[in-house]
């Protein structure tokens, strides 16, 4: 449900803050506990962050992604949201062409281009769902299944399949390309947990499992960390660093929070679903908004406010078909 809304045309990240820090300390007055604040990727949340208390350094440790409550002194997290963090990163590896690991091993977008080429001249798929839409995606480049369906397992086996068992010339040293594609979906998977009986990396934190998925998401970032551009930049240092950035900020967070909420002495949570701190929920909200426009997607302050009445007064919070995310029934 929205607690408040502002019209502004331009808002500074010490605005932003003390917005936040008036939200915090209402909801506190009104009993509710908040645990994490979530937005995406841009620089003024950023730097609104830092305003609050976080610091974003280039290694895990100089990393902090909490800052008191100004109510309660409660830690409360930063939360980059997980599915701009999955565009971010295809933007950035087509952007660049390529990435260097720790020991300089390539993770190359060719690859992936190759795929489709092959799958095309064949006429069948090996078991993915790559397309020229997916290739060719900057006039889609907002959309999460696309990005999804791009770095996903199904097209890192594709390509693992066609070096290692066919021997075709054009995936040759695409070994670090399919770790990275793996990487990077059990990544998304873990931070977009919605099942309780999710199984794999889908399924929710739970006390019992903290050492395999704490231990599991800190290496992800440490691997994440070690990535340069071709010039030998380390890519938390470049301009391209925000999907860096943000699945770090978003791994520590998650990792800290899911062990406190795990651990609590009194009415501990049994899991966390990783999902229920997406920005998907506001998304939809917006989606709502702009559907009672009709052919409006873009509406005024009067629209917008008669839109919301209508909304919570109807409780009709549902997703048009054509919205960039999913419903999910709790």
């Amino acid at each position: 449900m929205p607690i408040g809304y502002f019209f502004t045309d331009k808002r500074t990240a010490s605005v932003q803050a003390s917005l936040i820090k008036a939200a915090l300390t209402m909801a506190h007055q009104h009993g509710l506990k908040i645990w994490c604040i979530t937005c995406d990727r841009t620089t003024t949340n950023l730097a609104m962050f830092e305003n609050l208390g976080c610091s974003f350094g280039t290694s895990y440790d100089s990393i902090v992604t909490k800052f008191p409550h100004p109510s309660t002194g409660d830690d409360v997290f930063a939360i980059l949201d997980g599915c701009h963090m999955l565009k971010l990163a295809c933007n950035s590896l087509t952007f660049l062409g390529s990435f260097h690991g720790l020991f300089q091993e390539k993770i190359e977008w060719k690859h992936l281009c190759h795929l489709h080429q092959v799958q095309q001249h064949e006429g069948l798929k090996l078991a993915n769902k790559i397309s020229t839409e997916h290739i060719e995606f900057q006039r889609h480049k907002m959309n999460v299944s696309l990005a999804a369906q791009t770095l996903s397992s199904s097209v890192a086996d594709a390509i693992e399949f066609l070096d290692k068992i066919m021997k075709t010339s054009e995936f040759e040293g695409s070994a670090a390309t399919v770790k990275f594609i793996k990487i990077v979906d059990r990544l998304f998977d873990t931070l977009n947990s919605r099942n309780p009986h999710g199984k794999g990396f889908k399924q929710p934190l739970k006390k019992v499992n903290i050492p395999h998925w704490g231990n599991a998401l800190e290496t992800t970032a440490q691997y994440l960390l070690n990535h340069k551009s071709s010039s030998g930049q380390l890519l938390i240092s470049h301009r391209r660093k925000t999907f860096i950035l943000g699945f770090v900020i978003t791994i520590k967070s998650t990792t800290e929070m899911a062990k406190q909420m795990l651990t609590l002495p009194q009415d501990p949570f049994k899991y966390v679903l990783t999902y229920k701190y997406s920005q998907d929920h506001i998304e939809l909200l917006f989606s709502c908004i702009r559907a009672k426009g009709g052919w409006n997607n873009n509406p005024n302050v009067l629209q917008f406010t008669a839109a919301v009445r209508r909304l919570v007064l109807g409780n009709a919070v549902t997703a048009s078909k054509t919205a960039s995310c999913l419903m999910t029934t709790p």
